[in-house]
């Protein structure tokens, strides 16, 4: 499904590249979906930052609804992810997937990344209810403890104070894992929507924002999706919402903008500019 045009900041966007798909390649994106030409950019201080001047200006502001997704955005839970799912293959006799590869599939519903593991033919289903029972174990053990990203959680506190934003949560991650996560940080309360893989097809199926702003009450237009998987991304331009990458997460920034991120923050202090409609000084 292409953006919507009626996203003031994908139209910005388009409107930057002559038009150019979002998800497209063209020589001003060269394959990276938007990233904004050289003369037009405004960059962090090590270059890995980019937005078009034009979305700082008159894009942002409007946005009404901030969803994020969890694992590799708020939460480095990779350790944690990467030792269950060695568990799981280890019970099944198979070999254990590389870090990388590992990391690969976190965003998507279980049953989803252990097909994109072991193929259709493979023992999917036991092996995602191996990684559940591992990942619940684990999680009791300090060693695997999963921290929030640097800023995260002050970024969302003042998000939470502010009267003129509603925040939301689309992960893969259980309802039973989300309700552990915002019982930890004392998060109760904080989010007009919580969407689970217990609640709607695995990103970058649409359905998971489509259910997010109908229970918010917000529009395409006015919605933000922020995560750091490629598939984040695809959910977004899927469902015609602004989708903001990460940098800290576990699929690169090159990848994101060419599933159609507008943009890639490369820390928290970027992304509450973003939100606040500047930019910080570079």
């Amino acid at each position: 499904m292409p953006p919507a045009t009626g996203n003031p900041i994908i139209a910005a966007c388009a409107a930057a590249h002559g038009g150019a798909s979002l998800s497209g390649a063209s020589s001003a994106t060269s394959g990276r979906g938007c990233l904004p030409p050289r003369s037009n950019r405004l960059a962090s201080r090590d270059g890995t930052r980019f937005i078009h001047r034009s979305l700082v200006r008159r894009s942002v502001r409007p946005v009404r609804l901030v969803v994020f997704d969890v694992d590799g955005t708020l939460v480095d839970s990779q350790h944690l992810i990467v030792a269950a799912q060695s568990v799981a293959f280890t019970e099944h006799g198979l070999p254990t997937p590389e870090r990388r590869e590992a990391l690969s599939v976190v965003g998507l519903s279980l049953p989803q990344a252990f097909r994109r593991l072991v193929g259709e033919a493979g023992p999917v289903e036991s092996l995602a209810e191996s990684y559940k029972r591992a990942f619940n174990a684990l999680r009791l053990d300090p060693s695997y403890e999963e921290p929030l990203f640097p800023g995260m959680g002050e970024l969302l506190a003042r998000l939470h104070a502010r009267d003129d934003l509603q925040l939301g949560i689309a992960t893969g991650k259980s309802r039973r894992g989300v309700e552990h996560l915002i019982a930890a940080n004392g998060w109760e309360g904080w989010f007009a929507t919580t969407q689970t893989a217990d609640d709607a097809p695995s990103k970058p199926d649409p359905a998971m924002l489509e259910q997010a702003m109908a229970e918010a009450g917000a529009e395409p237009s006015s919605t933000m999706m922020i995560g750091d998987t490629t598939y984040d991304m695809a959910m977004a331009v899927s469902a015609g919402v602004v989708a903001v990458g990460v940098a800290w997460g576990y699929h690169r920034p090159g990848a994101l903008f060419g599933a159609g991120a507008v943009t890639v923050a490369d820390d928290a202090r970027a992304l509450a500019a973003l939100l606040n409609g500047r930019m910080p000084a570079v």
